[in-house]
């Protein structure tokens, strides 16, 4: 064989190879956008995981988030500190989601926790008292 004939036959080689692995796909590295609303009273932060930045959720607002993973652990900030209750594990869901005449492929609403209900009033039992009888 030529030189020619085995530089064709190593390109098809690899053109092979890059074909069975999936190289040059979009698949599942395509970005995924999806929604992030705050329906609190303050300014969260959420850590970008794309460009190693902070982005800011406005209060009562949201805003458009791009992630490269099927899987997100979303994690808001308030002042600097987590909030627990607003952690929540995202499965993106391709083009599931309408908002705002778009199709988003997750939407995460951070809510504040319900208010502890008011102790209910419960007046106390009487205690009867038995009266003794007078002794002359």
């Amino acid at each position: 064989m030529g030189r020619k004939k085995w530089w064709m036959a190593g390109a098809a080689g690899a053109v092979f190879w890059l074909a069975a692995l999936g190289v040059g796909e979009a698949g599942p590295y395509a970005p995924f956008t999806g929604i992030i609303k705050n329906n609190t009273l303050y300014e969260l932060s959420v850590p970008s995981y794309n460009s190693l930045g902070t982005l800011i959720v406005p209060p009562r607002g949201w805003i458009e988030y791009v992630v490269w993973d099927d899987h997100v652990d979303l994690i808001p900030y308030r002042d600097g500190r987590p909030i627990p209750w607003g952690c929540q594990k995202i499965k993106v869901k391709p083009k599931a989601y309408p908002f705002m005449c778009k199709n988003y492929d997750f939407v995460a609403e951070i809510t504040a926790p319900a208010p502890r209900p008011a102790p209910v009033y419960r007046p106390k039992k009487k205690i009867k008292t038995k009266k003794r009888p007078k002794r002359c």
